[in-house]
């Protein structure tokens, strides 16, 4: 499969990664690659414009990298658009409900420690977002990040919206959603209470 050709612009990719230090609050190199990719995923899924309403996004790391993707697409573990699998990898995978169209990115190898050395010889300092901004976007998105068709699959109670089952534990008597609780002989716990059965 011949992958587009990704361009973003410096102006958008700063402006991304203004939205992102106000939000975690340090620039670091996590920001200039969940910035990118997700910059980057926006064209290959042809959006206009994060948020979009079909979007599940599902992240393997937890660290800066999902807090780059979770603000700039809009995807939110509140709003059951944000997923996480804690893999321990610089990795994300894009899904639109409606189209099924489903791909995962991740960081190469060595690129970011490279460009953090070009950088620091360069004479900038990296918390100079604006400076740093232009070494992370001259490399090629397809040299930054691999690429991977691949399909996920949801139950109904894993999508975005109103929960579909809500019980109540018959041990500690809190409410479990999304069909999360355990029934044994047509009691249901909470699956903290499970474990102590």
């Amino acid at each position: 499969m011949k992958l587009p050709e990704i361009k973003i612009s410096l102006e958008d990719y700063i402006k991304g990664l203004d939205i992102a230090l106000d939000f975690h609050g340090h620039i670091c190199p996590g920001m200039y690659n969940g910035v990118k990719m997700a910059l980057g995923a926006q064209q290959l899924l042809k959006l206009d414009k994060f948020p979009h309403r079909d979007l599940i996004l599902v992240t393997e790391i937890d660290r800066c990298l999902t807090d780059a993707l979770m603000i700039i697409t809009g995807c939110r573990m509140g709003r059951k658009s944000l997923k996480f699998k804690n893999l321990g990898k610089f990795a994300a995978t894009f899904h639109i409900l409606q189209t099924d169209k489903c791909f995962r990115l991740s960081q190469k190898d060595g690129i970011v420690s490279k460009t953090m050395k070009e950088i620091k010889n360069a004479g900038i300092d990296y918390h100079d977002h604006k400076a740093g901004a232009e070494f992370f976007l001259k490399i090629p998105f397809f040299n930054h990040f691999s690429y991977q068709n691949t399909s996920l699959n949801f139950n109904k109670n894993e999508l975005p919206g109103k929960p579909l089952v809500k019980v109540n534990c018959t041990k500690c008597g809190e409410t479990v959603m999304d069909n999360k609780h355990v029934e044994i002989n047509s009691q249901q716990y909470c699956k903290s209470c499970h474990k102590l059965i």
